[in-house]
Formats: C-alpha cells, sequence, structure tokens
C-alpha cells in the first residue's frame, strides 16, 4: 500500500469516527460521573484551580470530601486539558467532552501505528477500524472522563519506547517518561502501563547496566511530571487525603503486592467488565484476536515484533486485573481493549489474505461480515434520533436543559440531576447536585426545586426528599429522548 492509499484510509476511519460520535458529544445530556468531571475544567479555565462548586461534601468518608474548595478525587490532568477548550468553546458538557473526543482519535492513530509496526500495513489499518468503531472507545471518548485522555498517553509512551527498542536513542526513554508521568496526571489506572514499561525496559535492552539505567531514567521522567501536582497537593492537604485514598485506593480490594502475585480472582471480575462495555460480539473479536497473536508463539514461528506485541498485550491483561483489583470502572477497557483490537486487526488482515487466493467478493463479503460485528450495540439508533431534524430537544440534551431552565424560576435553591447540574450551574441558579446520602444528607438541605432525570425516578428520589410533583419535560415514554420531572417540597402535615 502507498502512502496516499494508506492516508486515505486514515483519513476514512477519522472521519466515521467524528461522524459518529461527534453528534453524541455534542447533543446528549451529562452521564456517568460528568457532573464531576467538567466544571473542574471550567473552574480552571476561570480560576486555576479544578473544584466542583456546586456539590459541598462535608462527609470525610466520601469521595468528594471538600471539592467545592479542589477536586482530588482523580488527579487533575483532565482538567488541564479542558481548560483550552473552555477558552475556545461555550461552557458545557459537550465543551467538557472535547479532549477526550481528541484523544480518541489521537489513539486511534496510535493503534495503528503500533500494529503496523507489530503485524503489517494491513493489520494496523484494521485494528484502527475496529478501535474506531468499539464500545471500548465509544464511552470513553464520548464522555468527559479521563479514561481516554489516560490511555492516549499510555499508548504513546509505549509507541516511544517502542521506536526505542527498533533504533536506540535516549530521548525516546525521556519522551516515553514524560508520558507516563501526564498519564499518571490523568488516571491511577496509568500505573498499569507504567509498570509494563517499567518490565519492559528491565527486561531487555542490552547489558543489566544499561536495562538498570534505562528503567531509571524512565522513572526519573515520569515522576518529574508527575510532581506538577505537588503544589496544588501542599496547599490542600486534608481535601486530598480524604478524597484520593477514598476514591482511588479502597475500593481497589487488598493490597498490590498480593494482588501483583495472584491476580486470577480478579479475572472473573475484568471479564464481567468487558463484557458489559464491549457487548458479546465485539467481546468475541477481542477473544479471536487474542488467540490468534498468541498461538504462532506456541509453534515458535513468532517474529521478534510479534513477541513484543504479545508482551505488552498479555502484560497489560495481567496488570490489569493485578492493580484494578475489584474497582468497578469499565473505561479502563480503552487502553487494553486497545491493544487487544491490535490483535484482532492481524488477525482480520491474515484473515482476509487468506481468502484472496478465492476471490475479490468473497474478500469483500468477509471485511463486510467484520464490520456487521461492530454494528450491535453501537448506538446507531440514538445517533439517528439526533442527526436528523427535529421538532422539539427531545434528543438534544444541551437545548433541552436550556429551555427547562427558561420555564423555571430564577430564584430559588435547586437540587437537580447530575445530567443537568452543570447547566443550572451555568445559569447563575443556587444549585447543589443531587448525590448519594453518604456524602452529605441532602435531605437537611432546603430547597424550593428539584429537578430529576429518569436516574433519580428509578432511586425514588423525590418521595425520600418529600418532593411534590409540579411538571415534566419530555416524553417519558421514548427511552432514547431527554427527560426531567421538576418538584417542590411538599407541605408539611399539620
Amino acid at each position: 500500500m502507498n502512502a496516499r492509499s494508506r492516508w486515505l484510509a486514515l483519513g476514512l476511519i477519522a472521519a466515521g469516527y467524528f461522524a459518529f460520535r461527534l453528534p453524541f458529544v455534542l447533543k446528549q445530556p451529562g452521564g456517568q460521573d460528568e457532573q464531576l468531571f467538567s466544571v473542574p475544567g471550567y473552574t480552571v479555565a476561570k480560576e486555576g484551580v479544578p473544584r466542583i462548586p456546586y456539590y459541598p461534601a462535608r462527609n470525610p468518608e466520601c469521595f468528594f470530601y471538600r471539592t467545592d474548595e479542589c477536586e482530588f478525587a482523580l488527579p487533575p490532568g483532565l482538567f488541564y486539558l479542558q481548560a483550552p477548550f473552555f477558552w475556545l468553546f461555550p461552557p458545557g458538557y459537550p465543551t467538557a467532552r472535547l479532549p477526550c473526543l481528541v484523544a480518541g482519535l489521537i489513539a486511534i492513530w496510535l493503534v495503528y501505528e503500533l500494529g503496523r509496526r507489530a503485524f503489517g500495513e494491513a493489520a494496523g489499518l484494521w485494528a484502527a477500524a475496529m478501535y474506531a468503531a468499539s464500545r471500548v472507545l465509544f464511552f470513553a471518548a464520548t464522555f468527559a472522563r479521563p479514561d481516554e485522555p489516560c490511555a492516549a498517553f499510555g499508548l504513546a509512551a509505549i509507541l516511544m519506547l517502542w521506536r526505542y527498542s527498533d533504533e536506540g536513542g535516549l530521548k525516546q526513554i525521556v519522551l516515553a517518561g514524560a508520558l507516563l508521568g501526564l498519564g499518571l496526571l490523568c488516571h491511577p489506572f496509568a500505573i498499569v502501563y507504567c509498570l509494563l514499561c517499567g518490565l519492559w525496559m528491565l527486561l531487555v535492552g542490552g547489558p543489566v547496566k544499561r536495562r538498570v539505567t534505562n528503567a531509571a531514567v524512565l522513572t526519573a521522567a515520569s515522576l518529574a511530571m508527575l510532581a506538577l501536582w505537588t503544589p496544588l497537593i501542599l496547599a490542600h492537604r486534608d481535601a486530598f487525603e480524604k478524597q484520593f485514598f477514598n476514591n482511588v485506593l479502597n475500593p481497589a480490594g487488598p493490597g498490590l503486592i498480593r494482588r501483583l502475585l495472584w491476580p486470577v480472582s480478579y479475572v472473573a471480575h475484568q471479564v464481567q467488565l468487558v463484557y458489559e462495555q464491549a457487548g458479546i460480539w465485539q467481546m468475541a473479536v477481542m477473544g479471536i484476536g487474542l488467540i490468534g497473536i498468541t498461538l504462532p508463539l506456541l509453534r515458535k514461528t513468532a517474529t521478534p515484533q510479534h513477541r513484543r506485541m504479545l508482551f505488552i498485550v498479555w502484560g497489560s491483561l495481567y496488570l490489569l486485573a493485578a492493580c484494578q483489583g475489584m474497582h468497578p470502572t469499565k473505561g479502563y477497557w480503552c487502553f487494553t481493549g486497545a491493544l487487544v483490537f491490535i490483535g484482532a486487526g492481524a488477525v482480520a488482515a491474515w484473515l482476509l489474505k487468506s481468502l484472496s487466493t478465492i476471490g475479490r467478493p468473497i474478500v469483500v463479503l468477509a471485511g463486510l461480515g467484520i464490520a456487521a460485528l461492530f454494528v450491535p450495540q453501537s448506538g446507531i439508533r440514538l445517533w439517528w434520533a439526533q442527526v436528523r431534524p427535529q421538532p422539539d430537544a427531545r434528543y438534544d440534551g444541551p437545548r433541552f436543559v436550556r429551555e427547562m431552565i427558561a420555564a423555571l424560576p430564577a430564584e430559588g435553591r435547586y437540587v437537580v440531576e447530575p445530567a443537568f447540574v452543570f447547566d443550572f450551574w451555568l445559569a447563575g441558579r443556587d444549585v447543589i447536585v443531587r448525590v448519594e446520602p453518604r456524602d452529605y444528607l441532602i435531605e437537611q438541605y432546603e430547597y424550593d426545586w428539584l429537578v430529576v432525570s429518569r436516574d433519580g425516578l428509578e432511586k425514588s428520589i423525590p418521595s425520600k426528599l418529600n418532593g411534590e410533583f409540579i411538571r415534566s419535560f419530555g416524553p417519558e415514554d421514548d427511552p432514547l429522548a431527554c427527560y426531567a420531572e421538576v418538584y417542590r417540597p411538599a407541605p408539611k402535615a399539620q
């Protein structure tokens, strides 16, 4: 394949990615945890400090203790990536998601480049296309969460070390270390690929002294980058200790050393998570890819590049299970899944090459069959509802919330669902976010208006807060549409 064809193929993959993901970014109301990972980027842009002003939690055992003063539940890398977008575009959930969308595009190219170097041009293109269409990227790239930027930094670090293994040069190790540090500044999940890259430097690369030196340089560069977080931590030590430990360290389960030595009990948990995140068909593609690139090693027909990629893929899977333990978050698979899809791309390229001896129509049909596996649970129904003209705002989250805010009184204290709270706060309303009772006893907060989404209705929030129904917005019977109900405090019994 010549350079023009290669860039055309990559351009088509990128165009498809934006065509199917950008409408979701622009029109979806706030999703999982976005009330926590959107406004800190805005406050960084305006104040220089990441915080969640509508979340006055004071329970020292909750994840977001004093987060209205400074946010430490996760490192602040995402928020500083969001800040330039908030300088350029109107504030809201869509703008907060743009760094993740861009990180997804960068990760697609990195998957292609790693796949190309390990298994050839066709494998790299298939891997990039699969990853671009996958559910493991879909959610990570379209929600304002740090998972995808973290994954992109990890893939970039692996590419730098791959180049070092092929070409040498201490510069590649320093760059890789800086990328590892940036990944750690986005999410502690980066420990997975930090350990992976450290082992890589210790196990390969010539004499023992050189390997130890390379690992030390890699570690020093990553820690130097991570140290950029130190001034913020020292300024808010109490909030950091409570938030970071409660959110990151405690949910993982027993000690890291124990999990590293025996991660087997956590494998089933990760399998369940990837099944829920990727869906049965895409998980099957990933499994076939994993098996397909492992068999040549058993037959001793693997090339050095092939063995290197096997070390990276299997090492990332092992470290994922060991480091994350029983942590329930599925978004981390945007990194490990990217590596597994490199194997799937290699298998797809090998299959189509083998079928080419039969005839071009068979190759085309096989390629379409592989692509069809990515259609179920792809969100295509919601995508179509968002891109076609609509008579109202039911599929346009930002417009839906604007119209709802305009229809409600400007005065009074609001308790608002996570899906809408950022918009209410931006509109200047006196608002706190509706959260789990353990964070702060929300029933002790007097309110004038309660705004709930379907999630709040499922959790019976109106009855728990003694709300009296006032009105609804949107069609209740359409699960793809935006929907909200508004309540006020019910009169107290005499």
